[in-house]
């Protein structure tokens, strides 16, 4: 089990946010890592089992571009979309030995709700892309279905997606929830073995991130 939810939430905790152009110029309050880390660091209650958090780190624009083949022209982008930080946290489901879930949540700030309405379409199109298959297939991933699926909104706009996987024979499912709230880019990430996690559980915990998002944005 913890075999997968490592390999099997890898491609999803660190290929899939990124940006392109949109539609609202508000600008968003001026947010320091620390803002973006107390988004990201959920509490248990809420949701439908005790965490345990692994640990959570800043993801400058640098490391994130890092992530994509063509990093050069992936860190022009996001200073041209103004990605001004980004913040993830992992956390586990059951013992540590043998995780039955594997959860992360990730954040990014851009300048504008312009900048993260247009990452919001970027990323939910680079998922279903055959780009995304081949970055898998790159990754040691063996087989890979990326499909979007049916579930509640969270925040201003939201998609989610279903990804399953056969790494070598271990099989497993992770559930994401890709959403925007003002000039906030946020991901919620649920991820096990085949068919122990479920959308619910992803938009259980994009529930609990947008709510911390808010709180922060708020203040």
């Amino acid at each position: 089990m913890k075999a997968f939810w490592v390999a099997g939430l890898a491609f999803a905790l660190a290929l899939v946010l990124s940006a392109c152009g949109g539609s609202d110029k508000k600008e968003t309050p001026s947010l320091s890592d620390a803002d973006l880390q107390e988004m990201v660091t959920i509490p248990s209650e809420g949701l439908p089992w005790e965490i345990t958090p692994l640990g959570d780190a800043a993801r400058s624009n640098e490391e994130s571009a890092s992530q994509y083949p063509d990093s050069e022209q992936w860190l022009k982008d996001y200073e041209e979309w103004g990605r001004t930080g980004g913040h993830y946290a992992e956390f586990l489901v059951g013992d540590s030995a043998a995780p039955s879930l594997g959860l992360q949540t990730e954040v990014e700030g851009y300048s504008s709700a312009d900048g993260a309405g247009s990452a919001w379409s970027a990323v939910r199109e680079f998922i279903l892309s055959e780009d995304m298959q081949d970055t898998l297939k790159d990754a040691g991933v063996t087989e890979a279905a990326i499909e979007e699926v049916s579930a509640e909104k969270v925040g201003e706009e939201s998609v989610a997606l279903r990804m399953a996987v056969d790494n070598l024979g271990v099989k497993g499912e992770s559930f994401v929830i890709l959403f925007r709230r003002g000039g906030i880019l946020a991901l919620a990430i649920v991820g096990g073995g085949e068919g122990s996690a479920t959308v619910a559980d992803a938009v259980a915990v994009a529930k609990q991130l947008d709510t911390r998002i808010q709180d922060v944005l708020e203040r």
